[in-house]
């Protein structure tokens, strides 16, 4: 860690290979940080804010967020934890108690494809400390969601087939779109759901080892029904298959076999497998 005598303060800077933060602090005799500075990985998003901690190893402090450079103040100084903790005494509210310490900010970034701004108070990851706002809810209006049939892309019936047998699943094309109410377009995706079906057209599942992540989790689970985004039945058929793979082969191993093997069902309905031998 290299240090910079400057008059009565030492200058170190230091990297921290685990989160990539570059930290300089400017400390005094006491090796108390009179200012430190954080600079940290890029960020999508965008804010500022303080924080007082008066039992914590920077009493006070401030952030800045200029999405690719974000830079945290603070400082370890005598002088700052003990207006810290004067300000908790007589600033805190009640029924904070529990919150060691006061934090204050305002960020804005990306999520989910939501433009979020979320202001703090009072407690960093507090939720229920915590103000919330949607600017494209603001701007552009509610999302809205409808779901409609694709006329390009009839239902069809699809034979899977695996080690242990066959199985019949039923997919159906639909048309996934979101509109606002101030915007003049709306977006619209390509979606496919899927139901695995017996001989009988009744709901059925195909194996897949349980994860055995505890005991309640050991043994064979199964897939039902389910969605996902795909441009075609065949691009869906392949995606279905792949994860019913990637399932045995994580949990059990790829030539795992359920432990009552189903018997094959006479089916003249082209397969689909990797392999497209339809």
């Amino acid at each position: 860690m290299p240090a910079f005598p400057i008059g009565p303060y030492e200058l170190t800077i230091k990297r921290d290979r685990r989160d990539g933060e570059l930290r300089i602090a400017l400390r005094d005799a006491d090796y108390s940080a009179v200012a430190r500075l954080t600079i940290c990985r890029p960020r999508a998003s965008v804010g500022a804010g303080f924080y007082l901690d008066g039992d914590g190893d920077a009493p006070l402090g401030a952030h800045l967020g200029l999405g690719l450079v974000h830079l945290y103040l603070g400082t370890e100084s005598r002088a700052a934890r003990l207006f810290a903790r004067w300000v908790e005494q007589w600033i805190k509210p009640k029924g904070f108690y529990k919150r060691r310490h006061i934090y204050t900010a305002l960020d804005a970034f990306v999520c989910d494809g939501a433009w979020m701004v979320v202001g703090r108070f009072f407690g960093s990851d507090d939720a229920d400390a915590d103000l919330s706002v949607d600017l494209k809810r603001v701007l552009f209006g509610r999302d809205r969601y409808e779901r409609q049939p694709d006329p390009e892309r009839p239902p069809e019936r699809r034979t899977l087939h695996f080690a242990e047998g066959s199985y019949t699943v039923l997919f159906t094309p639909y048309l996934a779109k979101w509109t606002r109410s101030r915007l003049p377009w709306a977006k619209t995706q390509r979606c496919m759901e899927y139901e695995v079906l017996d001989e009988n057209d009744n709901p059925s599942f195909i194996p897949i080892p349980g994860k055995g992540e505890n005991s309640w989790d050991i043994d064979d689970d199964g897939i039902y029904s389910g969605g996902m985004r795909a441009q075609s039945i065949d691009e869906a058929a392949g995606e279905l298959y792949g994860r019913v793979m990637s399932y045995r082969s994580r949990y059990a191993g790829p030539n795992w076999i359920p432990s009552a093997p189903r018997q094959p069902s006479p089916s003249d309905l082209p397969p689909c497998d990797p392999a497209m031998s339809a």
